[in-house]
């Protein structure tokens, strides 16, 4: 019987030698030769066993951890730097005509709401800086313009007035937050134009026009996204509410004594499309 459990023993433990050798770890091979040999038992066989578990067990891990993909992180898309680019916009707004004074003697009080509208195209040019997902900076724009509107006095049918913006621009301040490659920001600043208002009498021939053609600053809010197609290529879509504020034109040639007070406002949409530095 004695040998019998020998040679039992004798059999799982080269078993075991065999498997660990396949598998590899060399230091339970010698756990198990050493103690299942010299020792022998009921108890070290338990020993050997337990540690041939843990040892398929780390083996098992390793493996699993080895079969597992790489992990990628992409780098958030950095706003921050110089850029330039092209602008595209459609315009449109009120204007209002406040005539006071007197003209041939008789009295002039009256009031004149039209509205204006017409398209945009220029230049433009920022640089940002980038906190985080904070990004702020500060941004100019210039346009030639086409925008245009005007009234006819119904009242007294004496006169004609007509606006026209031949070119704009503003500088303003921008603030937004970032997502990765798309921001979301609001903008306000100044605001300049060339407006010209025609005033125009028709009642007594012959037709006189009398053009108060100045620069005019007001300010501006508004609010857009900008989207990074590249590193380099930036789309942009924008809304802006310009106010010039009133101000007034004496006449002198087309209604003697007659102030007209304007009160300009405009809206806008612009498409941009910036290369950053």
């Amino acid at each position: 019987m004695v040998n019998d459990q020998m040679r039992r023993l004798v059999f799982i433990n080269h078993t075991a030698l065999s498997f660990l050798q396949i598998a590899g770890l060399k230091e339970l091979e010698m756990f198990v030769e050493n103690h299942l040999i010299i020792k022998g038992g009921l108890a070290t066989l338990r020993a050997a066993a337990a540690g041939l578990v843990v040892g398929l067990a780390a083996t098992h891990a390793t493996a699993a951890d080895l079969d597992q993909p790489a992990q990628s992180y992409s780098t958030p898309y950095d706003w921050s730097g110089v850029y330039i680019g092209g602008v595209v916009g459609y315009n449109w707004g009120k204007d209002s005509t406040v005539e006071s004074g007197s003209w041939l003697g008789f009295p002039v009080n009256a009031e004149y709401g039209y509205t204006l509208d017409g398209a945009s195209g220029g230049i433009k040019a920022g640089v940002n800086f980038q906190s985080g997902s904070f990004v702020y900076g500060a941004e100019a724009d210039i346009e030639v313009a086409n925008i245009q509107g005007g009234f006819v006095d119904r009242i007294q049918n004496a006169g004609i007035g007509n606006d026209r913006y031949d070119w704009q621009g503003s500088v303003r301040a921008r603030m937004g937050y970032a997502m990765d490659r798309v921001l979301v920001y609001g903008t306000g600043g100044v605001s300049f134009a060339h407006i010209e208002n025609t005033y125009s009498q028709v009642l007594i021939p012959p037709v006189t026009s009398e053009p108060f053609d100045k620069l005019r600053a007001g300010w501006n809010i508004g609010a857009g996204v900008d989207y990074a197609v590249t590193d380099k290529i930036i789309l942009g879509a924008e809304y802006r509410y310009t106010d010039y504020n009133a101000f007034s034109n004496v006449s002198t040639v087309a209604f003697p004594g007659v102030t007209g007070e304007q009160d300009p406002s405009s809206h806008a949409v612009r498409l941009t499309l910036s290369y950053k530095f």
